[in-house]
């Protein structure tokens, strides 16, 4: 399954329709971005206000309010795009470390799976992306 990119997962949902527009926008500030209405709206310049109004489905975002907040989610998306280590462990590998070199930014949820081919690589590979997305 290929991800689409957050920034354009909200403006195809704005040209579905408002509601998937505001589904979009709730998801992305609460699961992705992790920021308060209070942040986009410093952000983005938009009142905290017609923010609220606009995710509660009482108003519609205009084109000008829209590009705002899609510049903004663009400056969250790019906060850290200095050099980082990713770190793929499992939680009781993470618990037991005792020393810490560096601040855990953010924890995430990856499906691992191994793969043992036995007639196809791309057998195995179909075989675990099923797995890893029921």
């Amino acid at each position: 399954m290929v991800q689409v990119d957050p920034i354009d997962r909200i403006m195809r949902a704005a040209l579905v329709s408002d509601g998937e527009f505001v589904t979009a926008l709730n998801d992305l500030l609460r699961h992705d971005l992790r920021i308060s209405v209070r942040e986009l709206s410093e952000k983005s310049g938009i009142a905290q206000s017609s923010l609220y109004k606009i995710l509660h489905g009482r108003r519609s975002p205009n084109l000008s309010t829209l590009r705002a907040i899609i510049r903004a989610l663009r400056q969250l998306y790019h906060v850290g795009d200095e050099d980082f280590i990713g770190l793929i462990a499992a939680r009781p590998v993470l618990e037991s470390v005792e020393e810490r070199m560096a601040d855990v930014e953010q924890l995430v949820h990856v499906p691992v799976a191994t793969i043992i081919p036995r007639e196809s690589v791309q057998q195995a590979i179909e075989l675990a992306a099923r797995k890893a997305w029921l």
